[in-house]
């Protein structure tokens, strides 16, 4: 029998990452890269105003007021000797693909984000000029006039300041979400190579079993593992290939998953068969296929499989109850699901936090046992099943938004205990 700890790190076992493909960078939201990525473009792209006003070169501005231009500081602003009354060449746009040449001795007046000429080191705001004469042809000003000057760089970025072209943006293994897809974007990026989108075949067992909606005969029950098997997957970035059910066919479970590696899936996950009884069919069909099926020390979810169909395809049996199917995802699937799509497998202790028991409750079975809850107004956290959970107690997991984790040698649990908790909600589950 296996602990929950080794069953964890053997799931984690079975895959590495997918292979790097190019998506486009509107698709690429959740995907993680691949490889390094580079900027193909600086940031800014070119030297910027980011004031409306006036730019200049500094040092003309000094030598049209008779003071040390070359060795004068730069970084602090400086008081005149005399006004100083600069012509205005030309107004610069937003947007202006074609800059003007650095004119020594002249102004251009310019907007916040326009590109700048040559030389010019700095742009002084309205606030901070001292005059401006009208011209008689129209709005471009005749010239300004300044009696103090501001550092150098004021109210100005150069080209790369923020990024350099070259310069290594996100590294293998970031995590895409809508700003880094931006700054890809904003360093010259149409598309990305990132961890192809894991494909993953769903598969379940058990003739009891019906569509949703379809009416029951007695003993049959409806498919809701499918269903949730498939929404987890897919809120973990999987594509999700619906295989059917095998019913209780061995042999038909065996050519789905001859179909299942024909197709070149990344992993298949079925649901129910686990256990040994005379139509446990996951056992059945897959053990002689490379699929290990063993005790786990947890409830539930006690009976599970783990292994390479064939050598070649990873293949996770889950239990057919719901709430193992449920427990047995957020534990072991979705972990292996992220490793796939690249992101850094955690180890069990990271995917836990830490709450306080507002019930105390009295364990039901000697192994692990892992028990919906919640918090309160109080914060602390209560059981939904302390007696141990049943069939049907997937309806309580809708409420729940963790799973305490309760280990072996543990036989009650007392208000204001530590519990260990495993986070139900996808996003952080992931």
């Amino acid at each position: 029998m296996k602990t929950l700890r080794e069953y964890y790190e053997a799931a984690l076992g079975l895959a590495e990452g997918t292979p790097g493909d190019v998506y486009f960078i509107e698709e690429a939201r959740t995907r993680v890269l691949s490889e390094p990525a580079p900027a193909k473009i600086a940031v800014p792209p070119f030297d910027c105003a980011v004031a409306d006003g006036f730019a200049l070169c500094r040092m003309c501005a000094l030598y049209a007021a008779g003071m040390d231009h070359i060795n004068s500081p730069t970084d602090v602003t400086l008081t005149l000797d005399k006004p100083v009354t600069l012509p205005v060449v030309a107004d610069i746009p937003v947007g202006c693909t074609d800059v003007p040449a650095f004119a020594r001795g002249h102004a251009f007046r310019v907007m916040s984000g326009a590109p700048l000429p040559e030389q010019v080191d700095v742009v002084i705001d309205h606030a901070h000029i001292d005059s401006v004469t009208p011209s008689e042809e129209g709005a471009l000003p005749k010239d300004i006039t300044i009696t103090s000057l501001p550092p150098r760089g004021r109210n100005m970025r150069t080209k790369g300041e923020n990024i350099a072209e070259g310069e290594v943006v996100f590294e293998a293994g970031h995590h895409l979400g809508p700003a880094a897809l931006a700054t890809l974007v904003s360093v010259g990026y149409d598309r990305v190579t990132v961890h192809r989108q894991p494909r993953v075949g769903v598969l379940v067992t058990g003739p009891q079993l019906r569509s949703p909606g379809e009416d029951l005969a007695p003993g049959q029950i409806p498919d809701s593992n499918t269903l949730m098997i498939e929404q987890l997957l897919q809120g973990a970035g999987a594509h999700t290939l619906r295989m059917g059910s095998a019913g209780d066919d061995a042999k038909a479970m065996s050519s789905m998953a001859d179909w299942a590696l024909d197709q070149g899936l990344d992993l298949l996950v079925t649901s129910g068969g686990t256990a040994a009884g005379l139509f446990d069919i996951a056992k059945i069909a897959l053990e002689p296929r490379g699929v290990e099926f063993m005790d786990v020390s947890i409830q539930p979810g006690g009976h599970q499989g783990l292994g390479l169909i064939d050598g070649k395809l990873p293949c996770l049996a889950l239990p057919g109850s719901p709430e193992a199917a449920f427990v047995s995802m957020i534990l072991f699937v979705l972990p292996l699901v992220r490793k796939l799509n690249g992101d850094p497998p955690r180890g069990l202790e990271e995917s836990l936090t830490i709450g306080s028991a507002g019930q105390a409750w009295t364990k039901s079975t000697d192994a692990a046992q892992l028990i919906p809850c919640a918090p309160r107004e109080d914060g602390m956290y209560y059981p939904f099943a302390s007696g141990g959970m049943g069939t049907h107690l997937i309806s309580t997991f809708h409420a729940a938004t963790h799973v305490a984790y309760l280990p072996r040698d543990l036989e009650r649990v007392e208000v204001g205990d530590a519990l260990q908790l495993f986070p139900l909600q996808i996003h952080e589950a992931l």
